[in-house]
């Protein structure tokens, strides 16, 4: 005869198969026992009934069964490790972002990253006139100082752009209560 056991909360510890006369005895100290046959991956015990009952699907690995409030509940720690994680990934997404930005000035487009944005700034400070840089396309382009100064106001705003969209999603990173809501966060 097939047989459960579990306990005050209708946790299933073991079951397996005895002759009938041996079920009771399958059970010890605050154990309970049923002749039935379940799969504690699947089932829980309804304890007022003593009925087999199957669990919903579990949400993520993430999950463990509550069998008090029966339902599916996240670790606390699985949370906080994927948001770190998704963090992670979002600051190196911007700094893969920064690396690759290429803004328009004077109707150009100039590499922006923060090596580019250091020499302009670096030359718009000692206030060179007539500073070479290149284009994407490798054109070399004599800058006035109001020139210079506009392409260096242009890379600070594509960079800062970029770190508020970053500084968002960290935002809804922190803010989230559930791996759905973390995972979402894309950039």
């Amino acid at each position: 005869m097939t047989y459960t056991v579990y306990d005050i909360t209708g946790r299933i510890l073991r079951s397996g198969h005895c002759a009938p006369a041996d079920v009771a005895l399958q059970a010890t100290g605050a154990e309970r026992v049923i002749s039935v046959s379940s799969n504690d991956d699947l089932h829980y015990v309804d304890v007022a009934t003593q009925q087999i009952v199957e669990k919903p699907s579990k949400p993520s690995a993430h999950h463990s069964f509550d069998y008090t409030a029966k339902a599916w509940v996240i670790h606390t720690d699985a949370l906080e490790k994927a948001k770190s994680a998704r963090l992670r990934l979002i600051n190196a997404e911007r700094e893969k972002a920064i690396d690759s930005l290429v803004v328009q000035s004077g109707g150009r487009e100039y590499r922006a990253d923060r090596l580019c944005y250091g020499i302009i700034t670096g030359a718009l400070a000692t206030a060179s006139e007539g500073f070479e840089w290149c284009t994407v396309s490798n054109d070399t382009v004599l800058f006035s100082i109001a020139e210079l100064h506009d392409l260096a106001v242009s890379m600070k705003d594509g960079i800062g752009r970029i770190y508020k969209q970053s500084w968002d999603r960290e935002g809804t990173i922190n803010a989230a209560s559930t791996l759905e809501q973390v995972d979402s966060v894309i950039w």
